[in-house]
């Protein structure tokens, strides 16, 4: 056991291994090992027999009521919940002992030839899912992806010419309106409809805009208030009045707002959503820079002010009360509206300014971001730039609930707002040049945590190509120790083209056994309501000249 390694004048701690770990061994011991491999290596997966000291996992659970709560139907994140585990560390104690949930179960009996019958039949991913008593459809998902096949409402839909999807829309129908005729999800026929180049119903129609820009600029409306009044789509009122001004927003709200507001300032409404995001006393204070005791004192002082009972304190942390739920709903709605309003403000002194929000898929943040930002910043040094990078789907989530004006993201997402296609790369297979023509079975797979829907992609291409097994493979926990790891000849990699201009041996893009290229797409997302926005409207336009 090594406690701690130093390397370079750098220290790495409580890296273990055990001696049949010879790669491992030899790549610790090696004084030209990089603290950015050593990290990587920290992260290593059980499975390569490498990981952090740690405490065992199963020192306080009782395998036979572990077992009891498996039969009882208990999800993983159940069972995580109950035993105040992580889901990665439930996962890997039933794995290690031979163990599965309900659903893990019922999965491993299901064969292809069986998911292609039931497709065949006409059967839909739900009621495939209720023939053999899964929970819900989405269960099924890994498998119609391993096995590269399509539910059957997918199906249906892709079977629909065009000709008759224009004679739905003759008739008035709606997207979702012709997703109940055909019993399949909404989704489905949007994409579709989308793929045929057949606008929405909506779209064709003709709508009052002066009227609905005198409610707005006039009446001062909300576009939801004109939109209930017109009986048309909120989303139309928007995109005709380029979104209502912040002033006239801040005007109709401000009848409801003016009593929290005045009773507290924006720094308690800060406090407020850092107490829901930590529900911790010391975490939320250590986060605001305060002390528990100044922070307490500010909690006392809001109930206090507002005459209500704001948070509960247990050993288990803090939660909001019905009250203090309906307080933190005004406080966010309340910073909402004084963000808005200063982006109006900034708007009419005739310069790009305000704040740009925005999300950035991990790999584009590192390898294409820093330029555009510097660009970007050298033409408008007056935009607040408040960027987050994170995993696409938790970027994608942000946007729904509308903390992003825009995003990159890799991966397909249902999306009703503005959305352009910024690239499309390959997946590539990566080796050392010593293991061309080599069988990928013959040498080590060296995985890298990436998100779930890419992470199916890449199973089902290692199924289609015989590798079934995750033994005898390493993961890390970033591509840049991956790269390294390969090029120094430890195993084989899957990769996106766009993290390979640096690397010096064998790139082979991939594709699937029907012939279809693994590619990923990379888009811009925008809010519809932000679009219009000077600041968003350039840093797109920046994004695509230089993608």
């Amino acid at each position: 056991m090594i406690d701690k390694i130093q390397i370079n004048n750098k220290y790495v701690n409580s890296i273990s291994f055990q001696s049949k770990s010879k790669i491992v061994k030899k790549l610790v011991e090696n004084p030209k090992t990089s603290t950015t491999l050593l990290t990587g290596v920290a992260g290593l997966a059980t499975s390569a027999e490498i990981g952090l000291n740690k405490k065992k996992i199963d020192d306080n659970l009782d395998i036979n009521e572990v077992k009891k709560d498996l039969e009882a139907g208990f999800s993983i994140s159940q069972l995580a919940k109950k035993y105040n585990m992580s889901s990665t560390s439930m996962r890997n104690y039933l794995k290690e002992n031979n163990l599965s949930t309900k659903d893990g179960e019922i999965l491993k009996t299901i064969t292809k030839e069986d998911l292609e019958r039931l497709i065949q039949e006409g059967k839909s991913s739900k009621e495939i899912a209720q023939i053999y008593g899964l929970k819900n459809a989405g269960t099924l998902t890994p498998l119609f992806k391993i096995f590269n096949l399509n539910p059957a409402t997918a199906i249906k839909v892709e079977n629909i010419s065009k000709e008759e999807l224009l004679g739905y829309k003759k008739n008035g129908l709606k997207d979702s309106e012709i997703a109940k005729e055909l019993n399949v999800a909404e989704r489905y026929i949007n994409k579709h409809r989308n793929a045929l180049g057949i606008a929405t119903v909506d779209e064709e129609k003709e709508y009052p805009e002066a009227e609905i820009k005198r409610l707005v600029e006039e009446e001062g409306l909300l576009p939801k208030e004109v939109a209930q009044k017109l009986n048309i789509p909120q989303t139309k009122v928007a995109e005709i009045v380029g979104g209502a001004t912040p002033e006239q927003i801040f005007r109709r709200k401000k009848e409801e707002l003016i009593k929290f507001v005045e009773l507290l300032d924006e720094k308690d409404f800060e406090l407020l959503e850092v107490l829901d995001e930590t529900r911790n006393i010391t975490h939320a204070a250590d986060k605001l820079y305060m002390t528990q005791s100044a922070l307490s004192k500010r909690i006392k002082s809001i109930e206090q002010e507002l005459g209500v009972e704001v948070l509960l304190r247990s050993r288990q942390g803090i939660r909001f009360t019905p009250e203090g739920e309906k307080v933190l709903e005004h406080s966010r709605a309340a910073l909402r509206e004084m963000e808005k309003l200063r982006r109006g403000l900034d708007a009419m002194r005739g310069e790009v300014c305000g704040t740009l929000k925005a999300g950035i898929s991990i790999n584009f943040s590192y390898y294409r971001l820093p330029d555009i930002l510097t660009e970007y910043h050298s033409k408008y040094p007056h935009v607040r730039l408040d960027i987050a990078t994170g995993h696409s789907r938790q970027l994608y989530q942000q946007m729904l609930d509308g903390s992003l004006d825009v995003a990159v993201l890799r991966g397909e997402y249902p999306w009703d707002g503005t959305q352009f296609l910024l690239s499309q790369e390959n997946i590539c297979l990566i080796h050392a040049p010593q293991y061309e023509g080599v069988p990928l079975s013959d040498y080590l797979y060296i995985d890298h945590h990436t998100d779930v829907s890419l992470g199916a992609l890449m199973a089902r291409w290692r199924y289609e190509n015989g590798i079934t097994s995750d033994a005898g493979s390493f993961i890390v926990d970033n591509i840049t120790a991956c790269l390294e790891m390969v090029q120094r000849g430890l195993g084989w990699a899957l990769l996106p083209e766009i993290a390979l201009g640096d690397f010096n041996g064998c790139i082979h893009p991939c594709t699937f056994e029907n012939g279809e290229p693994f590619v990923r797409r990379t888009s811009i997302f925008c809010q519809r309501d932000a679009a219009a926005l000077p600041q968003v409207q350039l840093f797109m336009d920046l994004l695509k000249k230089r993608r």
